[in-house]
């Protein structure tokens, strides 16, 4: 397992704030993280459906089973239990009692800005750091009073990278183990939605839909 720059950060947060919320890409690792920073919370994801479906039905209910810490992950998929942990919260939750995670999208934010203004800690976690896949710390982005210090070349190469990428599940698979990741042509067909919505209004989109199937195999 790979050590994430932001483990110490969100362990220090959590310390300071009854809420921390962790958002960012889906498969950056968002998961992987809370449940390895936060071994002793209880977790529960809002992905799978019966969850989900005690959350939207009875949101009080579901958050009192959890008395002590808990990890909500997937919360975008339940964006109303922010109401009822603004509750929660204000009568007198501990620091780090609640640990969100979702994907980023902009209905949630706004959700968690009005909702847990001044409850939460926010955090974005992007996809592997060259330093992250290379096991070296990474320098703090807050000092700027020093140079940085010359780091030696990776040892994956530059085609290895861009047919990898950074997100955790292929990068391991592919950059640790020093393989090339190949990734086989997939044609992009370019369509018009009307049905996705922009802070609640209708509006076109334009998205991609897949005309070949894309396949990951190690060479």
């Amino acid at each position: 397992m790979l050590e994430r720059t932001l483990s110490n950060k969100i362990i220090s947060l959590a310390q300071q704030f009854p809420v921390v919320t962790l958002t960012g890409p889906r498969q950056s690792g968002k998961t992987t993280l809370t449940r390895m920073v936060f071994k002793n919370h209880e977790y529960v994801s809002l992905e799978e459906p019966h969850e989900r479906e005690f959350a939207l039905s009875d949101p009080r209910g579901f958050l009192n089973r959890y008395k002590s810490s808990v990890i909500l992950d997937e919360i975008q998929r339940a964006p109303d239990l922010l109401s009822y942990i603004q509750t929660i919260v204000d009568a007198g939750a501990a620091n780090g009692q609640f640990i969100l995670a979702g994907s980023q999208q902009l209905h949630l934010s706004e959700k968690i800005s009005q909702t847990l203004a001044g409850r939460t800690a926010i955090v974005n976690l992007l996809p592997f750091s060259m330093d992250e896949l290379q096991k070296i710390p990474s320098r703090d982005p807050w000092v700027w009073n020093e140079l940085p210090r010359k780091r030696k070349p990776p040892i994956f190469d530059l085609e290895t990278i861009m047919h990898s990428g950074f997100y955790p599940r292929i990068s391991i698979t592919c950059c640790l183990q020093e393989t090339v990741c190949c990734v086989k042509r997939c044609d992009m067909k370019m369509v018009w939605s009307p049905r996705l919505t922009l802070r609640g209004q209708n509006a076109p989109a334009l998205v991609t839909k897949k005309t070949k199937e894309v396949q990951y195999a190690i060479c």
